[in-house]
């Protein structure tokens, strides 16, 4: 049976989220989930913090894998509705949440991280409770690694937007409830919704004039969409934010 949310502990106000979206990652969404936990108890012992999916309603019984992993920490499954898919559909969940549990802080990283460890909550939290409204990812890669990121991405949002972000279409990334406040409004953009939030984050940033910090991470596995599709998706949602 389908539910938009199951929220078993009635979580009501939340200081910090950390959000892990995903579809079909039942298989591997058990990780990030232990290691955001243990980043929380170890990093924000003093805060009121919940572990958030939001979901695309997955078949393969990442509903059940994400509920069923121990955790110190409570957890929130927010699901779209049957048939609506896409990363961007996920995030307008997590941003109506954030507004309901009035949340300061927001970490998201990706279901399928292997590489994901506790000093990476500390590391994309900790800045948001200062002065910093948006943290960045900064990985340590190969200098071959990260083709579309340095030769498209970077380039582009660098070109479009006069901001230095690094990583603008990394899956992991922190943000500050004032932030979040501004993705809960309606948004026509059909491919933002099916595809990607991240190629619209640089443009939020600049309007809203957001500091932003860079936190240092390892990844050693990602998984992404085929490279055609995701060049098109890049560029063309790039474009068209600046044009708007």
């Amino acid at each position: 049976m389908f539910e938009n949310e199951v929220n078993p502990d009635k979580i009501t106000k939340a200081d910090l989220v950390v959000c892990i979206p995903s579809y079909k990652e039942a298989d591997s969404i058990a990780f990030p989930v232990e290691k955001a936990s243990e980043g929380l108890v170890k990093y924000f012992p003093d805060h009121r913090s919940v572990i958030i999916n939001c979901d695309n309603d997955s078949p393969d019984g990442t509903k059940g894998a994400f509920l069923n992993t121990p955790t110190q920490v409570p957890k929130i499954y927010l699901s779209t509705p049957a048939g609506v898919k896409g990363k961007g559909n996920n995030f307008r969940n997590l941003f109506q949440k954030v507004v309901d549990l009035e949340a300061q802080a927001v970490v998201v990283v990706d279901a399928d991280l292997k590489s994901v460890t506790p000093e990476w909550i500390k590391r994309l939290g900790e800045p948001l409770f200062t002065d910093y409204t948006y943290v960045a990812p900064l990985y340590v890669r190969h200098k071959y690694d990260g083709t579309i990121t340095n030769g498209i991405a970077y380039p582009l949002s660098r070109a479009l937007y006069g901001r230095r972000v690094r990583q603008p279409i990394g899956g992991d990334f922190g943000f500050s409830g004032e932030l979040g406040k501004g993705g809960t409004g309606e948004n026509d953009d059909r491919t933002l919704h099916r595809f990607r939030y991240s190629a619209h984050r640089p443009k939020s940033v600049v309007d809203d004039r957001a500091s932003v910090q860079h936190g240092t991470a390892r990844p050693e596995a990602f998984f992404h969409a085929p490279l055609g599709v995701l060049k098109f998706q890049v560029a063309g949602i790039g474009i068209r934010r600046r044009r708007q």
